[in-house]
């Protein structure tokens, strides 16, 4: 089983402790986003975890317990997001002077081809318009590209909850571009990224985009939970079958999330993981890392 943790929040940045715990106890519950009184048991045993997938903006509270997870047996790699937008985007994060040594740290401990560098959502607006995303992309691309050999994207969708956050910028008069125009940009931000990546022997995969993208940009079709990609890092073999669960686009093998949504911390305008950050506030406030399951009673 792979386990996906997680799609739903960060828990490197903001439950490592209760993570390292559910391990150490070889399973955890979890609740169904649609029913909380409905709750699984995931055996987190080494016979029956292939290896963890994590999501994150920041890992360097993890990384305490990367040693411990390493000597158990247990395989793994991250998706780090690495964007470098304006605060008003992405208002929790730390510093890029922070985050890019974190993400050096990361593959210097645990090797760079199980560092996957996340450029993600690409968001068009009128603060991250064309000139933003191929100056700033290029400056993190410097520095990264030593220390990965995977590069992620995708355009940005529009949710529920982002959507509304997106209105309430808008009345700060900090808007998204018109999808005609984002739509043009976009092609040339993609072609812009393939390019600056091929100068570092690097390319480009997708995230859940339509194939008329990948095909008129040079985007190369991704899974970021891949069968091919885990048998190259890792030699062994995983499931094909395509997750149910993810967007119709999502080429992503079948895993199990042991997140939990309207959680993470960071407030990123785009996320569509929480309807509420005031919701994610009181729901860590109450978090208990000693409980089953995230954001349960122990």
């Amino acid at each position: 089983m792979i386990i996906s943790a997680s799609r739903r929040t960060d828990i490197p940045a903001f439950f490592a402790k209760w993570f390292i715990n559910r391990v150490r106890e070889g399973f955890c519950y979890v609740q169904n986003p649609m029913n909380s009184k409905q709750i699984a048991i995931i055996d987190l045993s080494l016979e029956n975890v292939d290896l963890f997938v994590f999501w994150t903006k920041n890992p360097q509270p993890f990384f305490p317990y990367l040693q411990e997870l390493t000597e158990r047996g247990y395989k793994y790699y991250f998706q780090f997001t690495v964007n470098n937008y304006p605060k008003e985007f992405e208002p929790n994060l730390p510093p890029f002077e922070k985050i890019v040594p974190t993400f050096q740290d990361l593959s210097e401990l645990v090797g760079k081809e199980k560092v996957v560098w996340r450029y993600d959502p690409i968001l068009i607006s009128n603060l991250t318009d064309l000139n933003f995303h191929c100056e700033n992309f290029t400056q993190i691309l410097e520095q990264l590209s030593p220390f990965t050999d995977h590069i992620v994207t995708s355009l940005y969708d529009n949710y529920r909850g982002s959507s509304y956050r997106f209105k309430k910028l808008k009345e700060q008069g900090i808007f998204l571009t018109t999808p005609a125009k984002a739509h043009t940009d976009s092609i040339k931000i993609l072609k812009y990224l393939v390019k600056e990546a091929n100068l570092y022997n690097l390319d480009v995969y997708s995230c859940a985009e339509e194939e008329t993208i990948l095909h008129s940009t040079g985007i190369l079709k991704g899974k970021c939970i891949d069968p091919d990609y885990i048998n190259k890092v890792f030699n062994i073999n995983v499931t094909s079958q395509n997750d149910p669960g993810q967007r119709e686009l999502c080429g992503c093998v079948l895993s199990r999330d042991i997140g939990a949504y309207d959680s993470c911390l960071h407030g990123c305008t785009y996320c569509y993981a929480s309807k509420s950050f005031r919701l994610a506030q009181e729901a860590y406030q109450k978090y208990d890392f000693k409980a089953k399951g995230l954001l349960m009673k122990s």
